[in-house]
């Protein structure tokens, strides 16, 4: 029996929304989440994350360029404004690079530091030593050098906090393995299945430990409550007056500018772990023809399932996107086996605040020189507005393999015809294209023996967001003139 490309993507789609975003009575569902799609994937290679694993000072000048770089492109990658229903399309990616007007999450931050104004009340000095003694266990200010060898402040993520990141991180993929375990026995069906469906019988209740303990350890080493309480109480303090709150984090946004090779300004961007390119703790993913039959694994179509993507072969170039005409949604392929590994990652932006965000002690007021007309976010769900969420983790896939020799008879028909394309690719999966970005000059393309199908590197192909309410949302009774 023949399948579409559409009823195979859209089985991706549906078990990847669930690995994400689902839970079940041992493991609940995130909470004010929803995802954004890559239309292309954003591909990487292992190398590309050396910055992050070994710092941007290297051995040579050469090593130390070559790490700027590599946090300019991923800070790039990630700099982008989720919408709860549309993809990270190429033209939103090109948007970015471009710094058009609006396109970049953290232009969209300083802009609201700038313009928007906070309460004013004077705080006693008892309350100015404790919000700088709180803020102290949150942030670290640190020399680094610049490409130039110039010595620059920077501001880091403490120890504590960085401590709380890797906790957390190891709970987010311990959550991810279960999750994805348990939605491959739900969606298995015939022989295929059966390994699935046997692992989830034997080994169910240890990927569900795992969980607890990864919780329990994110209590007792990752300071949980600890964060959490300070973050409680600087909101607490600062709801009486923000005006020392928001100076500091206009200068730790400051502080966290560097400069590319290029000499293109952007704000310092990493992830946790930092090795997680070469770690083998990657879990094992696999989609197979029959499982598009079954209902085991309900679609869903709620808004933060991120809208839909493209589901037959497509190209980009130049950031505008383009379907084929004859290999589309409707094409149809008499076998398709996938497999990959995925991880799941946490973005880290030491310079963002979202407790500003959603703290009640600001405000917006017309005329001040927001200039996008809408507020950040309306609070409505769906969410309307220009900053309605921030990414918190990306899912990257590795050693894709898909084993199709329609798919693969279709592909290079359709590579031939878009041979200039910047990227191709399938649903969410890049094919072929460029790393870090169309003008990185640095290649990479599937190849396939007439029936398999490989892709080398490594893929972002969904970002999981955190939803913001309503935004930004004075507490009542606060006057205009008691903003400042």
């Amino acid at each position: 029996m023949s399948y579409t490309i559409e009823s195979l993507a859209r089985a991706l789609r549906t078990q990847m929304y669930h690995v994400l975003m689902g839970g079940d009575a041992s493991v609940k569902p995130p909470a004010d989440a929803f995802l954004t799609w890559c239309m292309p994937g954003l591909p990487f290679e292992e190398g590309d994350f050396d910055f992050a694993a070994g710092g941007l000072s290297g051995r040579t000048a050469e090593e130390s360029k070559q790490r700027y770089q590599q946090a300019f492109t991923f800070a790039m990658a990630v700099d982008y404004l989720p919408d709860p229903q549309q993809p990270l399309d190429g033209e939103e990616q090109q948007a970015i690079w471009e710094n058009r007007d609006g396109s970049r999450m953290s232009v969209m931050y300083d802009e609201i530091l700038k313009q928007s104004k906070v309460i004013k009340q004077s705080l006693t000095d008892a309350e100015q030593e404790e919000l700088k003694r709180l803020r102290g266990m949150l942030t670290v200010t640190v020399t680094q050098k610049d490409l130039l060898g110039r010595e620059k402040e920077v501001t880091e993520d403490s120890p504590a906090v960085r401590a709380y990141n890797e906790a957390k991180q190891r709970y987010e993929h311990a959550v991810l393995t279960y999750n994805a375990k348990r939605i491959a026995a739900q969606a298995a069906t015939g022989e295929k299945g059966n390994v699935a469906v046997q692992d989830w019988e034997l080994n169910g209740a240890i990927y569900r430990q795992d969980v607890d303990d990864a919780w329990a350890s994110w209590g007792a080493t990752g300071y949980r409550e600890d964060i959490q309480e300070i973050r409680d109480r600087i909101e607490q303090i600062t709801q009486r007056s923000m005006i020392h709150w928001k100076g500091d984090l206009q200068n730790a946004y400051r502080h966290a500018i560097l400069s590319s090779p290029e000499g293109i300004e952007f704000p310092y961007t990493t992830v946790v772990p930092a090795g997680f390119a070469t770690s083998d703790g990657w879990t094992g993913y696999s989609l197979y023809h029959e499982m598009t039959d079954t209902d085991k694994v309900k679609e869903s179509d709620s808004w933060d399932a991120g809208g839909q993507f493209d589901s037959g072969l497509w190209s980009v170039s130049g950031g505008h996107h383009s379907s084929s005409t004859e290999f589309h949604k409707d094409h149809h392929l008499d076998s398709f086996d996938l497999s990959f590994e995925m991880t799941q990652v946490q973005i880290v932006r030491p310079w963002f605040s979202p407790e500003f965000l959603t703290n009640r002690g600001w405000d917006l007021p017309a005329g001040a020189g927001w200039r996008w007309g809408e507020p950040p976010s309306d609070g409505e769900r769906p969410p309307q507005g220009k900053l309605v969420g921030y990414g918190l983790q990306m899912l990257l896939v590795r050693n894709l393999v898909i084993e199709s020799e329609d798919l693969a008879k279709a592909l290079d028909t359709f590579s031939k015809e878009v041979g200039g394309a910047d990227s191709f690719g399938i649903g969410p999966l890049t094919l072929g294209g460029s790393y870090g970005s169309s003008s990185s000059g640095r290649k990479y393309r599937y190849e396939h023996d007439g029936a398999t199908i490989k892709v080398p590197g490594m893929q972002v192909i969904a970002f999981r967001n955190h939803l913001f309410g309503k935004t930004p949302d004075l507490l009542p009774g606060i006057k205009e003139d008691q903003l400042g």
